[in-house]
């Protein structure tokens, strides 16, 4: 009985030494987990409801738009050119034309009234930003006028050195010939030419004799012939010596006066273009 009592005494008095051992070490320890944890829980829950990440937080990269088109279609006057919009991360379009005119469509066409150098500009846009890109253009003619056409020089014997008339000088006209036996009369007929009267010269009423631009690329020649009255015309000659096209002759100048030469010959020519 009394060993029995002592034991429980004993119990007693290690339970209090050990509930006093836990709330002086242990109890404190547990509580300082708890709101380290609980801390831990705030500052993700407000990470996560406060916005986006350091990361997420930094910028996009601008998606600047890239300018490019290329050009077809009739390269001269009063034709239609297509205008090919190739242009890449564009949602707006604006083309100026080199003439003054503009236009927002993103694929446009245009036909040009005057001839020569264009400068044509696209600048593509998006909300980021824009890029321009210029091409310069070459709008040819579609109409050759001959306004006037002179004789500078011309040989006033054959090749025995004789005269082209036996009694008076050559009465004189021009034929402006093409390689499959196209002829055209430049005007009529100068009657005794003489070396004196060079230059000798034919005007055309307005517009003048006109070459298209179908012929542009035909092969001309002018001849120079004295007309006789009683016996054969007689060929005088060949300005220039062979056969020109006006594409190479002239279309890349497109000159208000032109001259072409053979080896005693020289013939001048005025000259307007549409």
């Amino acid at each position: 009985m009394a060993t029995s009592l002592a034991n429980r005494q004993s119990a007693l008095l290690e339970s209090q030494i050990l509930n006093i051992i836990w709330n002086m070490h242990y109890r404190p320890l547990t509580i300082l987990s708890v709101f380290i944890l609980s801390l831990s829980l705030f500052v993700a829950c407000s990470s996560n409801t406060t916005g986006p990440s350091e990361e997420e937080q930094q910028e996009e990269p601008l998606q600047l738009p890239t300018a490019s088109f290329s050009v077809e279609g009739d390269m001269f006057t009063g034709g239609e050119i297509q205008f090919n919009n190739s242009s890449k991360d564009a949602d707006s379009y604006t083309w100026e034309f080199g003439d003054g005119t503009t236009a927002n469509e993103s694929n446009p066409t245009k036909s040009y009234t005057e001839y020569g150098k264009v400068t044509v500009t696209l600048t593509a846009k998006n909300e980021d930003g824009e890029d321009s890109i210029s091409k310069t253009i070459t709008v040819e003619p579609k109409t050759m006028f001959i306004k006037k056409i002179e004789i500078v020089d011309m040989p006033f014997t054959n090749e025995n050195g004789e005269g082209w008339d036996t009694n008076s000088a050559p009465d004189v006209f021009i034929n402006l010939l093409n390689d499959v036996g196209g002829k055209h009369t430049m005007g009529s007929t100068y009657t005794d030419l003489g070396k004196s009267d060079l230059p000798a010269y034919w005007e055309y009423q307005s517009p003048g004799l006109e070459i298209g631009r179908v012929d542009f690329d035909t092969n001309f020649i002018f001849s120079i012939i004295d007309e006789d009255e009683f016996t054969a015309n007689e060929f005088i000659e060949s300005v220039p010596t062979d056969y020109f096209t006006i594409r190479k002759q002239w279309l890349s100048e497109t000159p208000e006066t032109a001259e072409v030469k053979s080896d005693e010959g020289t013939i001048r020519l005025t000259l307007e273009w549409e």
